[in-house]
């Protein structure tokens, strides 16, 4: 039994009056503690409604510029009708009498602040506690909400603030250090990205066979070098998946595999590149297909080591728990949350996507090269990405041009890559295939 169990269920929420009164005392006696209460608390931290009141009345009247004090916030709390309601003038000049010294007022802000935090832990517990008796949902749903919970109790925190060229000096130390970009499978493709950057979402989007996930299985297995990656395949079973990247990584034709007519040199390729498929932390789920089963099993994956990246194949066939009238609007919201869980798990996140078909329309019935505009189902993909590039290969079979269309911390442009289909992967021209056989050298 943990001393947690002997707690009881019905007890006073966390709060300390004695601190909640002294901060309010000393805003109302000293500019500077005006100051220092807002840059440490927000009104809502404050368990006495009374409390509440009469710092937005102070900081209402700070930002007319109005002098604050006991006189004109009880002025403030009479024009809006609720003097009676915070204590009225009399309770005003009881706290400033209570306060000793209005030096303290910034470390009794921040005692309120904390205070508030348990509060909100205690009310996010009680809530995780009704969903975990719910008979109803998914159950990586009902996690993923709680660990929502817990999250709102951080985020709802008071963040120091500062003007732009407060962040200089730390700025300067990162521009010292090398830049943590993470080099991509092909050396062309970093010319014009530098490589992945940690916390963005990278959108690639082509039409149907085009080499979306031949693409993003590269990615995955370059990342997978130098740890964990998470693969989301909802197109594909995990056996379709790994004979893929078989196929990559030996250089065995994919139909060989898929029809099991192996030829002695396939079978030796296939033997020495065993090792190298074997060492990768490469996790593979086919079984997912919500929104909220894909964040709880990232965040999950991402609790257990040094995650690398997360690939979502592809966004077409994702669906959220929390239904939307149309289609558009649950992309919004998946594509915003995808960004969002890039953000807080500091990873770049890889989302597939097809194109509509304007592309065809605007060729007259032959396939023209992408653009932005073709973005399938909303508009919110272009705007939550942070890259997009659309893939795209027609006339010249061999070739896979890839359009950098979208670059949000960079120039965009267009690549060639050398297409080798039998082997379902692409290349850059100049290396060839030889670099599919190489040894994870950059895991530890």
């Amino acid at each position: 039994m943990s001393e947690y169990d002997e707690i009881p269920v019905e007890r006073t929420p966390p709060a300390d009056d004695v601190a909640e009164r002294s901060v309010i005392g000393a805003i109302l006696l000293s500019r500077q503690a005006m100051e220092d209460v807002a840059a440490a608390m927000q009104p809502g931290d404050f368990y006495q409604p009374r409390h509440e009141l009469i710092l937005r009345a102070a900081l209402a009247l700070t930002h007319r510029g109005v002098p604050v004090d006991a006189v004109t916030v009880g002025d403030e709390l009479q024009r809006v009708g609720k003097l009676a309601a915070a204590g009225g003038v009399v309770y005003l000049h009881e706290c400033t009498s209570a306060v000793t010294t209005v030096a303290n007022a910034g470390h009794y802000a921040r005692i309120v602040a904390e205070k508030a935090i348990m509060r909100r832990l205690v009310e996010a517990g009680m809530r995780i506690t009704q969903m975990g008796y719910a008979s109803e949902g998914d159950p990586a749903a009902l996690v993923e909400g709680a660990r929502a919970e817990v999250d709102a109790v951080s985020t709802a925190t008071v963040t120091e603030t500062g003007t732009i060229g407060a962040g200089l000096d730390d700025l300067a130390r990162e521009l010292e250090e090398a830049p943590t970009l993470v080099p991509t499978p092909w050396p062309s493709l970093d010319g014009v990205l530098g490589g992945f950057r940690p916390g963005a979402m990278y959108v690639i989007a082509g039409r149907p066979g085009k080499g979306k996930s031949v693409v993003a299985l590269q990615i995955a297995r370059k990342l997978a070098m130098r740890g964990p990656v998470g693969f989301v395949s909802l197109e594909m079973s995990k056996s379709e998946v790994l004979q893929r990247m078989v196929a990559q990584v030996a250089s065995i034709p994919l139909t060989s595999l898929t029809t099991h007519q192996l030829t002695d040199v396939d079978w030796n390729s296939m033997r020495i590149a065993r090792p190298s498929i074997m060492s990768l932390p490469l996790h593979v789920r086919d079984d997912l297909r919500t929104l909220e089963q894909v964040s709880s099993w990232a965040r999950t994956l991402h609790r257990q080591g040094s995650m690398q990246a997360l690939v979502v194949d592809y966004l077409g066939l994702l669906t959220s728990e929390e239904r939307h009238r149309e289609r558009h609007l649950e992309i919004g919201a998946m594509t915003g949350a995808l960004k969002r869980l890039a953000m807080a798990l500091d990873i770049p996140v890889f989302l597939l996507s097809q194109l509509n078909r304007q592309a065809i329309a605007r060729g007259k019935g032959k396939e023209v090269p992408p653009v932005l505009t073709d973005l399938r189902e909303s508009g919110s993909i272009e705007q939550d990405a942070d890259v997009v590039m659309l893939l795209h290969r027609e006339d010249r079979k061999n070739v896979l041009e890839v359009n950098v269309a979208k670059h949000r911390q960079g120039p965009t442009d267009r690549i060639e890559l050398m297409w080798e289909g039998p082997f379902v992967r692409a290349v850059t021209k100049q290396w060839g295939a030889t670099a599919f056989l190489e040894e994870p050298k950059e895991m530890g």
